[in-house]
């Protein structure tokens, strides 16, 4: 499938999306929103109107309800898809018009196919076909909007790929549109045993509306959901004025973000962040945003175990001084602050002693033994600890307990010679002269 063409051409990065079974509740409100309450009432009593006026006029005003209705619903699929969980902006409205005419083709397509093989085959096969063409209208639906075009709604080669992509989560969607469909029939028939003349009229659309919303932006959220294993990426469109005012509010991961904290998701804002900062190469906006985010919520251990795998990935990738600029900070916070493993601790404290940065040095040494009893690097950490604390910190006692439990475990370690060397040197200057 091709990439969309509703969404603006400059692109941006992929960012986690979390799983449409985790937002159900906020998917199944997205249609009580103010602009699609808006939409529904208005259609609802436009298709009342439509069954009051004379023919031919009530039955055009029925068609062209009906026409933007589907148009609506369309594109609240693709304004979903590209990122956006807020309903779309009017200027959005306005590029879907001609797929009423698609969507009606592909039903009559659908429908001339079952007729077909009704008519060839028998009843039996007609009613298989009929369950595999439901199996697969969802995604064919997708691709009409994706792809504007009929022939690749109808390409099942096309249709299979996609869902193949998309793997378990548009069977379990299917699962869901199956339910919404079920429940939206059963409350229509509850409403039309009411006697309720023509306010049933009103009462029946309006609950179809509100339903197909539903179907479509779950539809559009699946796309989003998905975007990588489609090969597509998120391009939000601006959401409104205010966002155009303020650049850096325009970013997708920001947008997301402010959705889900005003939903109260804190959790998965602070998932989706941390995978947003991976895509986006550690952008540091971003980790000091998932930072704020952390105390904001009250969850500081996440930040401060965030911090000890950034720290190690910034090591690993030559930035060392970054690396203690984020080390120096959690322990200004957190005096207990310690890196998840052991391999960098080393590199970094010998980084820290060639800056000067003595007690930042031996802080990063802090419970190793203890905490890594084995570890290779084990002996020169302590060495170089030793050396500082005695040649630079002028605490000769912890540097002199140091050596001397070097030199019973390292007998026969490449450092013995150093570490023998520096008992030397502390035995000839605490020597008094003769």
């Amino acid at each position: 499938m091709t990439e969309q063409t509703d969404t603006p051409e400059q692109q941006v990065a992929s960012t986690y999306v979390e799983p449409f079974w985790r937002c159900l509740p906020a998917i199944f409100k997205y249609p009580f929103k103010p602009h699609c309450l808006m939409i529904m009432g208005l259609y609802s009593a436009l298709f009342w109107l439509g069954g009051v006026l004379f023919f031919p006029v009530g039955t055009l005003v029925f068609m062209l309800t009906l026409m933007a209705a589907y148009q609506f619903c369309y594109s609240v699929l693709s304004w979903t898809a590209g990122g956006n969980l807020e309903p779309p902006v009017h200027f959005y409205l306005l590029q879907h018009w001609n797929v009423f005419w698609q969507q009606f083709l592909l039903w009559f397509c659908l429908g001339l196919a079952i007729g077909a093989v009704n008519y060839n085959f028998g009843p039996a096969l007609a009613l298989l076909l009929g369950v595999l063409i439901l199996a697969f209208l969802p995604m064919a639906t997708i691709v009409l909007s994706i792809e504007k075009s009929v022939f690749s709604a109808i390409n099942v080669v096309l249709l299979i790929e996609g869902i193949r992509r998309m793997g378990r989560p548009y069977w379990m969607m299917l699962l869901v549109l199956a339910g919404i469909l079920f429940l939206s029939g059963t409350v229509q028939y509850l409403v039309a045993q009411f006697e309720l003349s023509m306010l049933n009229v009103f009462l029946d659309h309006f609950i179809w509306l509100y339903s197909s919303i539903v179907m479509f932006h779950l539809m559009g959220y699946l796309i989003m959901q998905c975007h990588e294993a489609l090969g597509m990426e998120l391009s939000p469109q601006v959401l409104d004025r205010d966002h155009q005012l303020r650049p850096d509010q325009s970013n997708p991961v920001m947008i997301r973000l402010e959705t889900l904290m005003a939903e109260g998701q804190h959790r998965q804002a602070r998932v989706m962040l941390r995978e947003s900062i991976r895509r986006h190469n550690d952008d540091p906006s971003l980790v000091a945003t998932y930072r704020a985010l952390c105390m904001e919520t009250d969850t500081p251990q996440d930040w401060y175990g965030f911090a000890g795998l950034q720290v190690i990935r910034q090591q690993e990738a030559g930035a060392v001084k970054e690396a203690l600029t984020l080390v120096t900070s959690c322990l200004s916070e957190q005096p207990d602050f310690q890196l998840p493993e052991g391999d960098v601790i080393l590199p970094l404290a010998r980084a820290a002693y060639e800056r000067g940065e003595f007690r930042l040095a031996v802080r990063l040494s802090k419970d190793f033994g203890k905490r890594y009893p084995r570890h290779p690097d084990g002996v020169a950490l302590h060495l170089l600890i030793a050396t500082i604390l005695f040649e630079h910190l002028g605490e000769e006692a912890r540097a002199r307990a140091i050596v001397e439990y070097l030199i019973k475990r390292a007998v026969s370690h490449p450092l013995a010679d150093e570490i023998r060397a520096l008992r030397s040197q502390m035995d000839s200057l605490s020597t008094p002269p003769q």
